[in-house]
């Protein structure tokens, strides 16, 4: 039997029809599923999350390896199944909620297959997470504005969010035939690896929040993007913003021209100004 077969068996079982208007697809490939237990490395010594475990076919091959798998599944039709599935299994832990709103245990890597819905608050929820690192199959568009360089297309805040948080590595491509239903697009699988920062931003929160800002003005010159910027976070008078802008650098650069080292320069200078000047800041 294939693993589609299992999958239309377990799904008939349990009375579940796959919400795809939710992103509800299930890994039907085998080898995928193998390699990606080969890039984790994971070892008796780890305790392992999985993010949305569906019937727990990566599940089943974690714990052959790992210390302890904690599966992480949402639909409680689903949660129901697999606790059903592993009963006799010790070291997996399900937990029925929200990977976003839950309390984690204690564990240092992650290995999953997770909604791709939640793929941008998901990546910004594992910057403030401390693990080894994780192996995840995102959506292939969405990797892409992930590690984005400065100047292309897909250059977002999160590029540059990204590149401050972690070093993210594209390991390979995979096509959407691999799930089930098949997705409306392809995926990739890459590995991130928490890092400290490579550059002084003065205060991380407020770098996150320049840069998001001045990201939705990406094609002006920055000196425009920072005066809505500055206007919109503290109770400087428009004439003294004028002022004080004239004092950063890159000003005639667009801003998605800008390295996020450079956001990080004019982060800094912008952040220990209002600090030295004890301008007040709106949260």
């Amino acid at each position: 039997m294939t693993l589609l077969d299992d999958l239309q068996f377990l799904l008939a079982k349990y009375h579940i029809k796959p919400r795809k208007s939710i992103g509800q697809c299930f890994c039907i490939d085998p080898f995928l599923l193998r390699r990606m237990i080969t890039y984790s490395r994971v070892t008796e010594n780890d305790i392992i999350i999985e993010i949305g475990a569906g019937f727990g076919f990566l599940t089943r091959l974690l714990s052959d390896v790992a210390k302890v798998v904690i599966a992480i599944e949402l639909d409680p039709t689903l949660v129901k199944a697999i606790k059903e599935i592993f009963r006799s299994k010790k070291n997996i832990r399900i937990i029925q909620g929200n990977f976003l709103k839950i309390h984690l245990p204690k564990f240092n890597k992650i290995v999953a297959n997770p909604p791709y819905s939640i793929s941008s608050n998901l990546i910004l929820h594992l910057f403030r997470l401390n693990f080894q690192y994780a192996i995840m199959t995102l959506q292939k568009e969405f990797v892409q504005k992930l590690v984005a360089q400065k100047g292309s297309k897909n250059y977002r805040s999160l590029s540059v969010i990204a590149s401050y948080s972690a070093s993210i590595k594209m390991l390979e491509d995979v096509p959407r035939e691999s799930f089930y239903p098949h997705p409306n697009v392809d995926s990739t699988i890459i590995s991130i690896k928490p890092q400290k920062p490579l550059f002084n931003v003065g205060d991380k929160h407020f770098y996150f929040k320049m840069v998001r800002c001045l990201f939705t003005h990406r094609n002006k010159k920055l000196q425009n993007a920072l005066k809505f910027f500055i206007r919109n976070e503290s109770n400087i008078a428009n004439d003294a913003i004028k002022t004080l802008v004239k004092e950063l650098p890159y000003l005639d650069l667009k801003v998605y021209e800008l390295t996020p080292e450079e956001f990080g320069i004019i982060s800094y200078k912008l952040y220990s100004i209002f600090k030295e000047n004890k301008i007040i800041l709106f949260s």
